[in-house]
């Protein structure tokens, strides 16, 4: 039996094999690696830089708080500083106190009026001009402008510390230098025109606790109005 022409197996040629290499691959499983770290690299770098731009915020956040804390304890410090600074004329102008012995006392903006009686106003008074001091500059006062008067620093220190109700804070000094007395309606003659006084004002300046300083007596003056 003759061989059926289309049963042959095809023959390729050598040319055929050679002519066209095969192109390389990459391996699957290397392929897949390689994608994933690539995704971590990029993953890794977002969020180095989401936490970058995450602390600085924070650090600017904390910055802010820092200066607004500094600006509080600044202006906390401004408001002690003037608590401790009062103008003791400001604080005594315009008010009126009446003494332990009945009479009445009336600053004005710089004068002082010392009346007998509360009730009469155009006999029986002194009058005159006045400076008050408290605080630091009570005490500077009293130790230079008035050091022929003896009292120091170290004395001061020592009242301070006697009494809890006494500090420089409400230590007072004023000094009274009278240009005018009547009495029973004429006008006498000042024996001692500068009458310097020092003390404590307490109960929330309503009451004054003072010693003239010319005769070593001691009053107590309640705020009136």
């Amino acid at each position: 039996m003759e061989e059926n022409a289309n049963t042959e197996t095809p023959m390729v040629s050598p040319t055929q094999i050679t002519s066209a290499p095969a192109t390389p691959t990459i391996d699957n499983k290397k392929s897949s690696g390689l994608k994933i770290a690539t995704s971590i690299a990029c993953i890794v770098a977002v969020c180095g830089i989401s936490f970058g731009i995450y602390g600085m915020l924070q650090n600017s956040q904390k910055d802010k708080e820092i200066i607004d804390l500094q600006n509080q304890i600044s202006n906390l410090d401004e408001q002690i500083k003037n608590a401790k600074t009062v103008d003791g004329e400001s604080l005594i102008s315009d008010t009126t106190w009446i003494a332990s012995g009945g009479s009445e006392v009336v600053f004005s903006k710089k004068r002082i009026n010392w009346y007998q009686d509360p009730e009469e106003h155009s006999d029986n008074y002194y009058s005159g001009v006045y400076k008050f001091y408290i605080g630091k500059e009570a005490v500077d006062y009293i130790t230079k402008d008035l050091s022929e008067y003896g009292i120091t620093k170290n004395e001061l220190s020592s009242v301070f510390d006697s009494n809890i109700d006494y500090s420089e804070d409400n230590f007072v000094v004023f000094d009274i230098r009278y240009d005018k007395f009547i009495l029973d309606g004429e006008e006498q003659e000042i024996a001692r025109p500068l009458v310097p006084w020092y003390g404590f004002i307490l109960e929330n300046n309503t009451y004054l606790d003072v010693a003239n300083m010319n005769t070593g007596t001691y009053y107590k003056f309640t705020k009136s109005s």
